[in-house]
C-alpha cells in the first residue's frame, strides 16, 4: 500500500504529544480519518490511529517524514492564506 494523499493541520493543544490531526488516503481508495502524528517525550514520532475495542495503533515514523509533512502543511496554508486573504488566516489561527 502506497500513501497517495496527506491531509493534516496543525494542533494546538497543552501538554498533548499531538501535533497534527487528518486523513491519510491509501492507493486513492481507503480513507483513514482521524489519524495524528505525535511526538513522544524521548523526541521519537509516530502516526497514532484511531482506536477500535480499546487497542491503539500507532506506527513509528522518522524525523524526515515530520519535517516533510510540517512542510507540506505550512505550504498549503500559505496558498490558502494567499487566494483567499486575510479573513482565512484569521480562521485557521
Amino acid at each position: 500500500m502506497e500513501v497517495t494523499q496527506l491531509f493534516m493541520h496543525l494542533v494546538e493543544i497543552d501538554d498533548s504529544p499531538i501535533l497534527m490531526m487528518g486523513e491519510l488516503v491509501l492507493d486513492h481508495q481507503l480513507v483513514i480519518k482521524e489519524v495524528a502524528l505525535c511526538r513522544s517525550k524521548y523526541e521519537r514520532y509516530y502516526l497514532q490511529f484511531p482506536t477500535t475495542d480499546n487497542l491503539r495503533v500507532v506506527h513509528p515514523v522518522q524525523r524526515d517524514f515530520y519535517q516533510r509533512l510540517l512542510e507540506t502543511v505550512i505550504v498549503d496554508y500559505h496558498r490558502k492564506v494567499a487566494l483567499t486573504g486575510r479573513k482565512a488566516r484569521d480562521q485557521t489561527l
